[in-house]
């Protein structure tokens, strides 16, 4: 009834069939009028700039829109008065290439595009792509597309060519042209297979394939279009030949007028949007449960634009504010922010330019006029395709949170007045984010906790960049669970750019399954004083007090450091000569002065890679780190030799720094530190044996010598310490008549196996302490045998005693020793001191010594130079002091029986005593000969195992009381 009614319908979508046919009633002159002008947007195709025309193949061309008309410069009148065809527009050599497009198209159905040239109404050439498409009926509708001045190339074009063709078949939207009456002039390919033939079917089954709901749609559009000439744009549900199924469908027609303003066609698409309803469709039901949802939940939510004005505000809001969402909505919400806080939005705004993740609070006012704390937190929101679309983020309620963070503060306010009282700084590490967070900037800030609030601090750059490497790695290490704690101390810059010491520790509030700490606690404990006096007592360890060298401990452990790198090092032992003797004469203060006289001058003389120290007492020492040649060694410390002899002055007195050097090179002398200072050691011990001022160079023969003079001294000390010392004399001969006149006296150490073993030899020099002391024992000794002797009815003139210097430069040696002749009753004069080795001491002028002598000389007590010609005796000295004797050294009395051998310097000797008015004394006699030889050359006196050997006093008087 309503088809029947509304006749004009079935037109409507007959014009859907590309099967149409036009009527004669249609004039082409009329329908191709060239002043035509569209009335409406939207006819891309029929004055769009593309030529569109039907017809010409078969006959004349049937119909052309405005756009072919201009471009060709044809008129419509003129095309229908001369009935021109493609034949008579096409140039000779192009139509070859129309037969075969047009016999192919008919032959195939599809659309054919190609390139080609056309006649204008001037006779010019036209360049052009055409394309069209042939009905069942054979009728052809041709696109024309003009390419004057295009420069595409051939493979350009061909591409073109093809491009347009896939267009017009493939495109998701179908083309269709009709005339007034409805009928259709071309449609596409796309059309027939989706919606099937529509002119086999009748009008009725046409309208059928609409869904029902949506024919009344389509009526109502075609009509009012027809009878307002205008266009229409509907959407409706079509039903698809191809799977039954209805699908959504855009129908868009346009109306295509003539001079008149009648309507001379129609053209328009059909698209599937089916997809794209069904997802707008979607997109409207997910809105809406997101509505639902954002409602429902018990937070705010919040959604911003492109632009970031606010384009939806939930439920919550409205009910929380008071306003409603139209008015929240753009920046309306920043009403309701509390006043003072909406300066804290401006400070996101460059958030969202760089669109990134923010977290904001802020005080809110309720509806009730409460003003509550919120926290606002957003993020930008992306299409699938990555496109921006805005920021969602959510509002929370933190009142209480922010209450109880103010609790905390107050909390912490009064932890950090305690903290503050104890010097602690309190510090945790977040292990996700790798920040630490300190209290009162950990000393960095000079400000206290109270001061400075709990903040993220550059922890490492505050740290000394020496402390570095151990802080990391007692950190990765615990974190990793490989320490059970975290305990370092570092060096922390303060304020005022000073470092401090600080104690690191901490302790894990987190670890993950792995046992990796993710969360760390700890403190900061000022231990600044607490190090620098450990630092303190430290350098008291490792340097002397009283030189600030380097100390036996810091030496030791340079050695130990040498030694284990397997490099060559040199250790130079010194010991001040008749230091003892300086402490005697001037006083400690003195002997301090000398010390640090010669460590100035050590440190002075020292490398970089050089430690001079101080091992204790008078004993010195230089490691030579990395040392050459022995023999360079050797020369270089011989230059420390000439700088440690110069003179100074203390208090008047010139006093100098000569010193006894041993030197030993390790690994060669020694592999461990002990066995290298021992070597060391032995060579000084040598060197001071040999001469005072030597240097000597550790060999193994030279160990093995002073390990015996060693042996001996021990032996000594402990003979000593048990009373094993004996006394023994030995006979001094008057070689005129061969009369013993007297005795010289020395120590004898009667050993375990019952040896006597001589303890008066000349290493004891080398130890003041068994000189003295083994002096002391033989004064009382010897003075008490004589006088025993003279009871006992032997006859002697005098008995000798040997003194060593340390003796002499005891400052009551003269008195005491006066003194202990009258307690035995013996004669001053019957006493002679037989001086061992006189020469140059630490005190220029041995001024000490000389006064010790000339006291006893004015007492009348007779001093014997012994063993001249080999100790270092200066021969001004025979001017100074008042001799009794000299005693010619043992080795020059061994050739004096032999012609030329040592008779020159016997006879010098002699000649040097006689002119002093001194008696000579030769040592060493063993044979008669040699007792001749010497009565020859003017010897007073002899003495030797030829005149007898040492004997105990108990043998002495039996063998001479006779």
């Amino acid at each position: 009834m309503a088809l029947r009614r509304d006749g004009d319908e079935d037109r409507d979508f007959t014009a859907m069939s590309h099967r149409g046919v036009r009527t004669p009633s249609h004039d082409l002159s009329r329908i191709l009028h060239a002043s035509s002008v569209p009335q409406r947007p939207g006819g891309f195709l029929m004055r769009g700039g593309i030529g569109v025309v039907t017809g010409g193949f078969d006959g004349g061309i049937t119909w052309a829109n405005d756009s072919f008309l201009k471009l060709s410069g044809y008129s419509a009148a003129e095309i229908a008065a001369r009935g021109l065809d493609w034949h008579a527009l096409t140039p000779p050599e192009w139509q070859g290439e129309d037969r075969a497009r047009f016999a192919a198209a008919r032959i195939s159905g599809f659309a054919t595009v190609y390139e080609k040239q056309l006649w204008r109404a001037d006779g010019s050439r036209w360049p052009v792509i055409v394309a069209f498409t042939l009905g069942d009926s054979g009728a052809a509708t041709v696109f024309v597309i003009d390419l004057t001045g295009s420069k595409l190339s051939d493979a350009a074009r061909g591409d073109a060519e093809t491009k347009y063709a896939r267009f017009f078949e493939n495109a998701d939207v179908a083309f269709w042209t009709a005339d007034a009456a409805g009928r259709v002039l071309f449609t596409s390919r796309y059309l027939v297979e989706r919606l099937g033939d529509p002119t086999l079917l009748n009008a009725s089954t046409r309208l059928s394939l609409i869904h029902p709901v949506d024919r009344s749609i389509a009526v109502k559009a075609r009509r009012r279009a027809r009878a307002h000439h205008e266009p229409y744009d509907i959407e409706i549900r079509v039903c698809m030949a191809d799977t039954k199924v209805y699908r959504w469908v855009r129908l868009q027609a346009y109306p295509d007028f003539d001079a008149q303003g009648r309507i001379a066609g129609w053209y328009g698409t059909a698209e599937d949007i089916d997809d794209r309803r069904r997802a707008t469709i979607a997109l409207a039901e997910s809105e809406s449960r997101f509505r639902q949802l954002s409602d429902d939940m018990p937070v705010m939510v919040w959604l911003t634009d492109v632009d970031n004005q606010t384009t939806y505000l939930s439920r919550r809001w409205c009910e929380f504010t008071g306003q409603t969402e139209a008015d929240g909505l753009a920046r309306g919400w920043l009403e309701a922010v509390v006043e003072a806080d909406r300066p804290r939005f401006d400070a996101i705004n460059h958030l969202f330019a760089t669109r990134k993740f923010f977290k904001l609070d802020f005080r809110l006012g309720r509806a009730d006029g409460e003003q509550r704390w919120m926290m606002s937190s957003g993020q930008p929101r992306h299409a699938p395709d990555g496109t921006y679309l805005g920021y969602v983020g959510i509002v929370t309620d933190i009142h209480a949170r922010k209450l109880a963070e103010r609790d905390i503060g107050a909390m912490q306010m009064r932890l950090s007045r305690a903290l503050d009282g104890t010097g602690v700084r309190v510090w945790e590490w977040d292990g996700l984010t790798d920040t630490v967070m300190i209290s009162g900037g950990a000393g960095t800030s000079g400000a206290s906790n109270v001061d400075v609030a709990y903040r993220t601090v550059d922890y490492r750059a505050t740290i000394h960049t020496d402390d570095h490497a151990r802080l990391d790695a007692a950190m990765d290490a615990y974190i990793a669970g490989h320490s059970p704690k975290f305990e370092v101390e570092v060096r922390v810059r303060t304020y005022d750019q000073r470092w401090i010491w600080m104690l690191d520790r901490g302790m894990a509030s987190a670890r993950d399954k792995d046992g990796r700490a993710t969360h760390v606690v700890g403190t900061l404990t000022n231990i600044d004083d607490r190090k620098r006096a450990e630092a303190r007592l430290l350098w008291t360890i490792n340097h002397d007090a009283l030189t600030s060298l380097a100390s036996r401990t810091l030496i030791q452990a340079c050695l130990d450091t040498a030694l284990a790198s397997g490099s060559r090092c040199a250790l130079v032992l010194l010991d001040i000569d008749d230091f003892k003797a300086v402490n005697d004469i001037h006083g400690h203060g003195a002997g301090d002065a000398l010390l640090r006289v010669l460590a100035d001058r050590l440190r002075a003389f020292a490398e970089p890679h050089e430690t001079p120290g101080r091992l204790g007492g008078d004993e010195f020492t230089l490691m030579i780190a990395d040392c050459g040649d022995p023999a360079a060694i050797m020369t270089r410390i011989d230059g420390l030799r000439a700088v440690l002899d110069a003179p100074f002055d203390h208090d008047g007195y010139q006093l100098t720094c000569r010193s006894s050097i041993g030197v030993a090179i390790g690994p060669d002398h020694g592999g461990e530190t002990s066995a290298l200072l021992k070597s060391a050691d032995i060579a000084m011990y040598s060197a001071k044996h040999s001469g005072r001022g030597g240097i000597a160079l550790f060999t193994p023969a030279l160990g093995a010598s002073v390990g015996r003079d060693v042996s001996r001294v021990a032996a000594l000390r402990e003979a000593l310490d048990a009373g094993r010392i004996v006394a023994c004399y030995e006979p001094i001969v008057r070689l005129s008549d061969d009369s013993v006149q007297g005795f010289e006296a020395s120590a004898r150490i009667i050993d375990s196996d019952g040896d006597v073993i001589d303890a008066h030899d000349s290493f004891i020099r080398v130890n003041p302490e068994l000189a003295i002391r083994l002096g002391d024992m033989l004064m009382d000794r010897v003075l008490s045998d004589f006088a025993g002797w003279r009871d006992a009815g032997l006859v002697c003139r005098f008995i000798a005693l040997k003194v060593a210097q340390p003796e002499l430069q005891r400052c009551d040696y003269a008195e005491r020793l006066l003194a202990r002749l009258a307690a035995h009753a013996v004669p001053p004069d019957c006493l002679r001191i037989a001086v061992l080795e006189l020469g140059s001491t630490s005190c220029r002028g041995n001024d000490r010594s000389e006064a010790t002598l000339d006291r006893l000389c004015r007492g009348g007590i007779g001093i014997a130079l012994d063993r001249f010609g080999a100790a270092a005796t200066s021969l001004s000295q025979l001017t100074r002091l008042t001799w009794s004797a000299i005693k010619i050294d043992p080795q020059f009395i061994g050739g004096v029986a032999e012609p030329d051998r040592d008779q020159t310097i016997v006879r010098a000797m002699i000649g040097l005593a006689t002119s002093f008015g001194l008696r000579s004394v030769a040592l060493g006699v063993e044979t008669a000969e040699q007792a001749a030889r010497l009565l020859e050359l003017g010897c007073t006196y002899g003495q030797g195992s030829y005149f007898g050997r040492p004997r105990d006093a108990a043998t002495t008087l039996a063998t001479f009381g006779r």
